[in-house]
């Protein structure tokens, strides 16, 4: 019987949603008596995973290097002899750099990471479907009743917009306010769902910004929420983009994404082949290029395709 399995990721919130899949098919096999994720966010990000350490994260924080925390980790919990186990779930670990450099970060690489972690630990494989890992939100274990607020705009056709600007290097730095504003102004009768204000985004009848919607301090999961109400789903690598890369989005053949980055594997982090929904993928910075993209993909489908309706 395993006493803790004991999750850690050093990096970012895209890292840690990604890893909830692989997380909950862990929990599933191993059936542990007690799971914690340590990670860098606030305690209740990714309370639907498993408990947070709050104290002991605080502890780890105050060694900013990454190798020294997870020695740290396994001091304490796998040294102990007390069958608890550690798993680095950042892809970004050293020993994945050359075949990250090569083709981008991928599900295949988040895949090899718990098929060496169980293959090497209890000796043996775990499936190849994506699909029993791709990211889930307990949605109802957050704020989602606050989408209340705009539940009457939700009938319009819906598109969201990550306007964050990145800070991992997959994406080119543009500015998504004078995009934003022309497309606001050229589809008035659709609702442009923005996850930040900034000065030159223009307030208008149909621009909401999500900060107003959801202002918990884990609101990227209420982000994600609200992406399952939208037909266009707008953005950059970053990790609100990939917290809208869930099972309920990426398996609808009504969903279009629009990504802006260096790779295109990166606008997805799975196989196109294994997706349902339409990827689309540009590495520009250029504006006028960027509204043509979009307003392309509007006008294919200017009527409202999602049915998602309110969990409770």
């Amino acid at each position: 019987m395993i006493n803790r399995l004991i999750f850690f990721n050093p990096a970012g919130k895209g890292d840690t949603h990604f890893s909830r899949g692989f997380c909950s098919y862990a929990q599933r096999v191993l059936s542990p008596q007690k799971c914690i994720y340590y990670h860098n966010f606030h305690p209740g990000s990714f309370k639907d995973i498993c408990e947070f350490d709050e104290k002991g994260a605080k502890k780890l924080g105050e060694h900013h290097d990454w190798r020294k925390q997870e020695e740290i980790l396994r001091a304490a919990y796998e040294r102990s002899g007390a069958d608890s186990f550690v798993i680095n779930t950042w892809v970004g670990v050293p020993e994945y750099g050359e075949a990250i450099e090569k083709g981008g970060i991928t599900f295949e690489i988040h895949w090899e990471i718990y098929r060496r972690f169980f293959s090497e630990t209890f000796s043996f494989d775990i499936p190849t479907d994506p699909n029993i890992y791709l990211p889930r939100i307990n949605y109802p274990l957050f704020e989602i009743e606050k989408i209340q607020k705009v539940s009457k705009d939700l009938k319009k056709k819906n598109i969201l917009i990550d306007n964050c600007s990145p800070k991992s290097g997959q994406s080119q730095h543009f500015d998504f306010g004078p995009v934003i504003n022309k497309l606001a102004a050229s589809y008035p009768e659709m609702n442009f769902f923005v996850l930040n204000p900034v000065a030159d985004t223009k307030r208008k009848n149909n621009i909401f910004f999500v900060g107003e919607i959801f202002d918990g301090p884990t609101n990227l999961n209420e982000f994600s929420y609200l992406s399952l109400f939208c037909d266009i789903i707008i953005g950059r690598t970053s990790g609100p983009w990939m917290h809208t890369i869930v099972a309920e989005n990426i398996q609808d053949e009504n969903k279009t994404f629009i990504c802006f980055c260096k790779k295109e594997i990166e606008s997805s982090y799975i196989n196109k082949s294994y997706l349902k929904a339409n990827f689309l993928w540009k590495n520009t910075v250029d504006l006028e290029e960027i509204y043509q993209t979009i307003d392309s993909e509007i006008k294919k489908q200017p009527l409202p395709l999602c049915n998602f309706t309110f969990l409770k």
